[in-house]
């Protein structure tokens, strides 16, 4: 009996501490939870589609009173359409990118002026800007500022007598080129991994251009600038 009371003891004992072994072996410890980060990332290519309304200011200044009485100011409300070509890099929260777009312009103004029989056109046929944007990203939303340089194709135009081509008598004829600033701000949200929407403020400047009478050869008589404060709205696709 006590041989068997022993053999008892002793294998309930054996089975005891191998189940213990086997339990310990199979708990493993990996170290404290690693957090994952799962905020937006800003880096990357992308392109788009803007779309812009805004005020278009101009001034065109005549020192000899040939075509009006010493200036002409014009405005009017426009807007402009065109696509955008960008890249950001993110660090921590900032962001730092270039961006450039293209945009078919309607913004223009025209007026009769009676007491001068004088006919003034001014319109910008197109515009481009090349510009740094410097942001701060709140995971998917970012605040930023940008400015750089604008590329603006003008054609102002001022008669006389409008029945006549420009230059045939007092009056001045400016198509061309312009390169001005552009500043602006805004805030972009990205809806999906790839696809965000920004509403911005920019402000295009072009500096004061001086052009002759054709007909009456007075060098550097008339003088013309213009600007547009606009608001814009675009959607981007990020590769």
């Amino acid at each position: 009996m006590n041989r068997l009371t022993f053999g008892i003891l002793a294998l309930w004992a054996s089975t005891a501490i191998g189940g213990g072994a086997s339990a310990a072996d199979a708990v493993v410890y990996d170290g404290p939870p690693v957090a994952v980060n799962d905020s937006f990332n800003w880096s990357g290519v992308y392109v788009g589609l803007v779309g812009s309304a805004g005020l278009f200011d101009s001034t065109m200044s005549d020192s000899n009173e040939n075509i009006s009485y010493g200036s002409y100011d014009l405005s009017d409300w426009g807007w402009s359409g065109g696509v955008t070509l960008g890249y950001n890099q993110q660090f921590g929260n900032a962001v730092i990118g270039v961006e450039g777009d293209i945009n078919w312009s309607g913004f223009d103004s025209d007026s009769y002026d009676d007491p001068y029989d004088t006919q003034h056109d001014r319109s910008w046929d197109w515009y481009s800007t090349l510009r740094l944007r410097a942001g701060l990203a709140m995971d998917r939303t970012m605040i930023y500022a940008t400015g750089g340089v604008a590329f603006v194709g003008i054609d102002f135009k001022g008669d006389y007598d409008p029945s006549n081509a420009c230059g045939d008598y007092y009056g001045y004829c400016l198509d061309e080129t312009v390169v001005g600033v552009a500043l602006g701000g805004g805030v972009e949200h990205a809806f999906t991994d790839n696809i965000s929407v920004k509403g911005e403020l920019m402000w295009i400047g072009l500096p004061d251009e001086a052009v002759d009478d054709e007909y009456n050869d007075d060098v550097d008589n008339y003088h013309v600038k213009s600007s547009v404060t606009m608001a814009r709205i675009g959607i981007n696709y990020r590769f």
